[in-house]
């Protein structure tokens, strides 16, 4: 890998879900994301307690209020633009919650000048430096979903621009750039919406059905590609997104380091799980159904 002595402060947004795998990924972080300088988990409040061992025994580590980083975002802003589209799945908030955090951390003030968004359930498996030199570098993939580049077009006026995708388990976000696309997302006077919170969200069309919407990824690397091209550099890195395959977040150290004779990069899916390690998922997933249908019935009743 190469290596630049460049120091970068990780971003990890984190979900109830992924409370107890993440000391997992702090620690492996901290050994392999080269110049690792601050790590901040960016969650809700009622999950304080879960990390706060993590925090108290990692110096570098602060937990961030997820509803408090900037008064323009928060959990209900999120949500209340979803059901004015008619999107009335609760479940589904916070994915697109999570999303718009990373934007967010650009306007905070613990932003510096770059920052690493780092998946809640990925594990960097060997030593990877995000710069070749100074030069910024994006990972390649291969992912191409159509309405990511609809909602793209209505925000910023222009969708898919290179033939590869930008969506990959991190991203270097440079801030100056992010704060750049957000006012220039809040400026387009012909998006519904007063901010770029509500700007985005708006702009997704939730009565296509065919997957997720909006993808910060995406927008922001085909907005470097448009607006500073050049700025960053691109590779490939060899990540394996299934690894909860092989026994869920029970994984051991064994195979951990087996696994980074090949892969970089391994992600845990809680859905990926085999039996018995997938049952709490599962039972997730019936929890969301009953909220669904009880949000369903409660809102036909007004």
């Amino acid at each position: 890998m190469m290596l630049s002595g460049k120091k970068i402060d990780v971003v990890i947004p984190v979900a109830k879900k992924d409370t107890s795998f993440v000391k997992q990924v702090v620690k492996y972080v901290n050994k392999n994301i080269e110049g690792c300088e601050h790590i901040y988990l960016i969650t809700h409040q009622k999950n304080f307690r879960r990390l706060a061992f993590i925090q108290k025994n990692t110096p570098n580590v602060e937990v961030l209020d997820e509803n408090a980083l900037v008064p323009e975002l928060n959990f209900d802003i999120v949500h209340n633009c979803m059901k004015r589209k008619g999107e009335k799945r609760p479940n589904c908030v916070g994915w697109y919650f999570q999303q718009l955090l990373k934007f967010a951390f650009a306007k905070s003030k613990w932003a510096k000048e770059y920052y690493l968004t780092w998946d809640a359930d990925t594990l960097p498996l060997n030593p990877i430096s995000f710069f070749d030199g100074d030069q910024p570098l994006f990972t390649k993939k291969t992912e191409n979903h159509e309405q990511y580049f609809n909602t793209m077009n209505r925000i910023l006026g222009f969708g898919k621009l290179v033939d590869y995708s930008f969506i990959a388990e991190h991203m270097v976000f440079k801030t100056s750039i992010v704060k750049e696309l957000l006012g220039t997302i809040a400026d387009n006077q012909e998006s519904d919406g007063e901010t770029w919170v509500e700007k985005i969200m708006l702009a997704c069309d939730f009565s296509d059905k065919r997957g997720s919407l909006f993808s910060e990824f995406e927008t922001y690397g085909n907005y470097c590609v448009r607006f500073h091209p050049g700025l960053y550099g691109t590779r490939q890195l060899s990540t394996f997104r299934s690894a909860g395959l092989i026994r869920g977040r029970h994984v051991t150290q064994k195979v951990l380091e087996r696994l980074a004779f090949d892969i970089n990069i391994a992600s845990f899916e809680p859905r990926d799980a085999p039996f018995p390690y997938n049952v709490p998922w599962y039972m997730g997933r019936i929890k969301n159904k009953v909220r669904n249908m009880a949000s369903a019935i409660l809102g036909g009743l007004h």
